[in-house]
């Protein structure tokens, strides 16, 4: 694979994000302010799981834009779940050092039940989820968007951290429409983050991935499997990757005989190799060719000289993409300094640090 695809595609960049922009299939997504009764404010004025003025209880309703008068940790006793569409959870609103979800073993996920119907118009910024300590393996998930029983649609996701999930980060399953998740931090995780289904007449459409870094995980960076059409990953960071239970490694599209498999953007992105457990250089993307397999386009990309599949992507007109690019030679100084939650604990300042360092990156602060 060459360093840069300046082989198969000379285009020039025709627009750059400008920092912390958000496009993409989602950026639509009005939240609370798109609710036909009306927008009310509610202040999470508690740390506790539940009760009034809890995070639990604030999003129990539809409507809500949801402000933090209060700031800390936030310890799940139970799955926290959100079954209600129109909903904006702001925690740039919280005090230093803003609002962590200390996960404790418990998933956080927009889900469509099948009593209460699709969920949709949710907007979700500026929080932390942290589930150090709980084993992989054990398919808890952190704000995973479950469309298995009624869809989910119309979901933005940014400048949110996603650390140390038992399962994935911000998984996308069953039926799936139109979301971003950008400039969000996902790392030390063993399984990133994955699209796909247990209902195979189930797709993800318009699914955009933008400005996100993904940092010290293991695989799944993203993993995309099944039906799924209109997906873009742009201008994301890949710092460090791996093998674990399925060979999954850095971006992994997947093959599953017989099936209609993904369509996908890859543009402009940086997949930089960090030495780890049991990751090469050259794996920093996998795709399983197959038959069935779906239009998978590459654009200035870049990834480590190793990485050798020189006939990865296909040829023809460029898909439109709804996510703005950023030129990848400018995407470290565009991308840490602003990644992630509005406040940074010292564990993210100092990984930051560590990849700033690492990419030789020049004249980034280093927000705390």
């Amino acid at each position: 694979m060459s360093s840069s695809f300046a082989w198969m595609f000379a285009a020039l960049w025709v627009a750059s994000a400008e920092p912390s922009a958000v496009s993409g299939y989602g950026s639509d997504t009005r939240g609370s302010a798109g609710a036909p009764q009306g927008e009310t404010v509610y202040r999470v004025t508690t740390l506790e799981d539940c009760g009034p003025g809890s995070l639990r209880d604030a999003v129990s309703q539809s409507g809500r834009r949801i402000v933090f008068d209060v700031a800390g940790e936030i310890v799940l006793r139970e799955h926290l779940l959100v079954r209600v569409p129109y909903l904006t959870i702001d925690g740039a609103t919280a005090p230093a050092p803003g609002i962590t979800i200390r996960q404790a073993g418990h998933t956080t996920a927009i889900e469509a039940s099948r009593t209460l119907g699709p969920v949709h118009d949710i907007i979700v910024r500026h929080l932390a989820f942290d589930d150090r300590g709980t084993p992989h393996g054990s398919e808890i998930d952190i704000l995973g968007l479950d469309g298995e029983r009624n869809p989910v649609h119309h979901v933005l996701i940014e400048h949110c951290l996603g650390r140390a999930s038992g399962d994935g980060v911000f998984d996308v399953w069953g039926d799936a429409a139109d979301v971003t998740i950008a400039w969000n931090l996902i790392c030390d995780t063993e399984t990133a983050l994955h699209l796909s289904t247990g209902d195979l007449k189930q797709t993800r459409r318009r699914i955009s991935f933008h400005h996100n870094l993904f940092a010290r995980n293991n695989e799944r960076q993203i993993r995309i499997r099944h039906a799924a059409a209109d997906v873009e990953f742009v201008s994301n960071l890949v710092y460090g990757w791996g093998v674990m239970d399925w060979g999954g490694s850095g971006l992994h599209i997947a093959y599953d005989a017989g099936e209609t498999n993904p369509s996908l953007a890859i543009v402009g992105n940086l997949f930089h190799f960090v030495p780890a457990r049991t990751a090469k250089p050259d794996e920093g993307i996998r795709w399983e060719r197959g038959p069935d397999e779906g239009r998978v386009y590459f654009r200035d990309n870049r990834v480590p000289p190793e990485e050798r599949e020189a006939d990865v992507g296909t040829a023809g007109d460029e898909p439109k993409l709804r996510a703005v690019p950023s030129p990848v030679d400018r995407l470290p100084a565009l991308l840490l300094p602003s990644v992630g939650p509005r406040h940074r604990d010292p564990a993210t300042a100092a990984l930051i640090a560590e990849i700033v360092r690492d990419l030789r990156v020049a004249d980034v602060e280093v927000r705390p």
